[in-house]
């Protein structure tokens, strides 16, 4: 309403005029400033969180002592460049899901295009299986994993495969990372 007024004021002065527009410039180029600032906020909150969950103990972080130490029992092991997994009695989706979290990733065009990987502690099955905080997972088994339905078939078909890669990005660059089943 103000605006309008001004506007109004503006048509009969062309020095009130430019001066307006040098407002509306200003105004858009604060709002730009602030939106850049809540990205960041955002992003310094999603770091300030994996490093917070990475400090909890397995009993704060809704594992039992008994479940860490049943987990933790299971670790991959590496031949080459291949990491071997344990055996597929000893992984399961809830398993896996006591040793990291995941939480949507989207796209620049808004759509849900993967999973960052967060909350990894060290020495645990995660861990030797070469995943890292951070880490954005696209694929599993050549399938991807945009929900957790494509996460499951995809899940059940590494189950069925005798050797898999993951297809992720570890700061900005690509990266695959194979596994197999033990013999």
């Amino acid at each position: 309403m103000l605006l309008s007024l001004l506007l109004l004021a503006c048509t009969a002065n062309p020095a009130l005029e430019a001066r307006v527009a040098v407002l509306e410039a200003q105004h858009e180029a604060d709002l730009a400033r602030i939106a850049a600032l809540e990205a960041q906020a955002a992003r310094l909150d999603a770091i300030l969180e994996i490093a917070e969950a990475a400090t909890q103990s397995p009993a704060t972080y809704g594992t039992t002592a008994t479940d860490a130490a049943a987990v933790g029992t299971a670790l991959c092991t590496q031949d080459g460049d291949t990491y071997v997994l344990p055996t597929r009695d000893e992984l399961s989706p809830e398993a896996l899901a006591k040793e990291a979290r995941v939480v949507p990733h989207k796209s620049d065009k808004g759509e849900v295009d993967g999973f960052r990987v967060a909350a990894i502690r060290r020495g645990r099955l995660a861990d030797s299986c070469g995943l890292r905080n951070g880490d954005l997972l696209f694929t599993v088994a050549g399938l991807p994993v945009t929900n957790p339905d494509q996460s499951l078939r995809a899940w059940q078909k590494s189950r069925d495969d005798k050797a898999f890669a993951m297809e992720l990005e570890r700061r900005g660059e690509p990266l695959s990372i194979r596994y197999r089943w033990p013999d």
